[in-house]
């Protein structure tokens, strides 16, 4: 099938808290550097990306820097990560994500930049050879630039595909003073992008395209 790459989405333990539904949103993260134990342990992880590269294909997973679930162990530990309202409570940017929490890179860049670099390592320790970034457009491109190069240097063959936002999410965003970056900019550290901004383009000029 010319398939090179087994691409999974996130594989950690899933939050509790305000879960969503009975099985929750495996993107409500409660533990960065474990496996669902509804999919397996991590010798069962390690089992399954030896089979992958001796059959000739390498492994990325989906990692999800912007956000955990209310019950990861960095809210009572690290409260100063979060974005927090008035009183102090950790909340989401998006409403209707009820399920999570923000993480806030400013202002912790030497705290929680490095603990987030070095969950990359890890993972590259045990095998991963790729990584996709969820809503990488909404991270800190100096985060990316830190995390490239720290990855980098141990592990060169390391594959970064970013998901970008639409023209759409960049203009609300921008407009709200958040971050946010063009595909463009993300293409300085990373490998391959979601290319929103050609899509979008490649619709407007394809007939009939849905």
């Amino acid at each position: 099938m010319g398939i090179d790459f087994v691409w999974f989405l996130p594989i950690h333990p899933i939050g509790i808290t305000k879960r969503k539904g009975p099985l929750g949103s495996p993107y409500s993260i409660s533990d960065f550097r474990a496996i669902n134990p509804e999919y397996g342990t991590m010798n069962d992880f390690h089992r399954l990306v030896s089979e992958i590269h001796r059959l000739g294909m390498r492994v990325m997973i989906d990692i999800v820097f912007r956000h955990t679930s209310h019950d990861c162990s960095w809210v009572k530990e690290h409260p100063e990560w979060y974005w927090r309202d008035a009183t102090g409570k950790p909340i989401a940017q998006v409403p209707q994500w009820t399920d999570i929490v923000d993480l806030k890179f400013e202002e912790n860049e030497t705290t929680l930049w490095p603990e987030l670099i070095d969950i990359l390592r890890f993972w590259c320790e045990h095998g991963v050879d790729g990584f996709r970034m969820d809503v990488a457009s909404c991270v800190p491109m100096e985060f990316w630039r830190q995390a490239r190069r720290s990855v980098t240097e141990i592990y060169p063959r390391c594959i970064w595909l970013a998901e970008s936002s639409w023209f759409s999410a960049l203009r609300r965003q921008r407009d709200e003073g958040k971050i946010i970056h063009t595909d463009a900019e993300l293409y300085e550290t990373f490998d391959i992008c979601y290319d929103y901004d050609l899509y979008v383009a490649w619709r407007a000029a394809v007939p009939g395209a849905t």
